[in-house]
């Protein structure tokens, strides 16, 4: 796996936490979403794209895997969080992520597998 140099890192990352406010009724949290650290630079590239049907509708999916470097804050990164991407003129596009691991022998690079999320809901912001 090729993990990438600082020269590529063109992105910059918000990574939040959802607050734990459980729900009575469901049991799934509630709580809203607050940032977890400083933005960090990053590497996104998009990976595959895929439709799902929902409700008679497809849907699109975008996969994206997202390199940034490994410290004591971003090791602590989960597959229930989420990241922004707040790099100038990206519209804040919100990833859910599914996978974060160092995944290199000097343990200096996290790789982070993530989902695009459009909007809030999963539409697309206005």
């Amino acid at each position: 796996m090729k993990t990438p140099t600082a020269g590529r890192l063109r992105h910059k990352v918000r990574f939040e936490r959802q607050g734990r406010v459980s729900d009575n009724t469901t049991g799934n949290p509630l709580g809203e979403w607050g940032v977890m650290m400083s933005p960090r630079s990053a590497e996104l590239l998009p990976l595959r794209g895929g439709e799902i049907v929902t409700g008679d509708r497809n849907a699109g999916q975008s996969f994206f895997q997202c390199w940034v470097r490994a410290d004591r804050e971003t090791t602590g990164i989960r597959p229930d969080d989420r990241f922004v991407d707040v790099t100038s003129g990206a519209d804040g596009r919100i990833f859910n992520i599914t996978f974060a691991e160092v995944m290199d022998a000097q343990r200096q690079w996290l790789l982070i597998q993530a989902e695009v999320i459009q909007g809030k809901d999963g539409l697309p912001p206005r």
